[in-house]
């Protein structure tokens, strides 16, 4: 009887404790996409003083808030993907804190510049079930922009077709729309079907996947996923190139597995 009690007694409380984990990580994924939609906020934000002598105050203050959320942010971050996200989110502010320290040195854009109206299409909401499949999937052409809403969780497929035998890339705009992009070079059989590529958190929160028609033509599939709250995303394409290299260590010569490489323009 005694070892029944404290079974029921461990069963009462993983069972209690379930709904409390559940709602702290939809309160941490909220305070997350709410910081990002913060961070490009800002950034637009001095773009837009690039002509003024220097930028104004409040966004020298804005930006060490910034700054101090995100470390807040990565030093409680229990999971790999969260201290990748706070790293995505910390790279980000890293080039708001240059702009603001040389206002007069030539920067590139701080945010990806989007495509011209004329190539994007407004495809409204995915909600889940328009696109949801690969046997449904929206076709997608080079140099172009699919712009919607997603819906929590949501996600979208693709097809992707292009007359060139050359490496193109798909990308999500930085937003606060927490996005991952796969790439299939057919429309899968089963959900359990591997990608041949797959990313998350490329820019910020944004995703980019390469699509090379070189040795393999079109058309190939692609998924895009919302990992985060609901929001606005756009889907662009377009022609890309390769860096290629080893990452060492200074002192050893020794690969150096697991890193992230940024590259930069002046």
């Amino acid at each position: 009887m005694r070892l029944g009690l404290i079974a029921a007694g461990l069963l009462a409380v993983s069972v209690w404790h379930a709904p409390a984990a559940a709602a702290e990580a939809v309160s941490n994924t909220a305070a997350r996409d709410m910081l990002a939609a913060r961070v490009y906020e800002v950034a637009h934000e001095i773009e837009a003083s690039r002509g003024l002598a220097s930028p104004t105050i409040g966004a020298a203050t804005d930006v060490a808030e910034l700054r101090r959320s995100v470390d807040t942010m990565s030093a409680s971050a229990n999971s790999d993907a969260a201290k990748r996200k706070a790293l995505g989110l910390s790279a980000l502010i890293a080039s708001l804190e240059r702009a603001i320290a040389a206002p007069g040195a030539t920067h590139g854009p701080l945010i990806p510049t989007r495509l011209p109206a004329a190539r994007r299409f407004d495809a409204g909401i995915f909600d889940g079930t328009r696109n949801a499949s690969c046997e449904s999937a929206l076709a997608l052409g080079t140099d172009r922009e699919i712009d919607a809403t997603m819906i929590a969780g949501g996600e979208v497929w693709l097809r992707f077709d292009a007359p060139g035998r050359a490496l193109y890339r798909v990308s999500t705009d930085a937003t606060p729309l927490d996005s991952e992009i796969s790439v299939f070079a057919k429309c899968p059989d089963t959900a359990a079907t591997k990608p041949l590529a797959s990313n998350d958190d490329a820019f910020g929160l944004a995703a980019t996947a390469p699509v090379d028609l070189r040795s393999t033509p079109g058309p190939w599939w692609l998924r895009v996923r919302n990992l985060g709250s609901a929001g606005s995303v756009a889907i662009i394409t377009g022609t890309s190139g390769t860096i290629s290299g080893r990452i060492t260590d200074i002192h050893t010569g020794n690969g150096i597995p697991d890193v992230s490489v940024t590259a930069y323009s002046a």
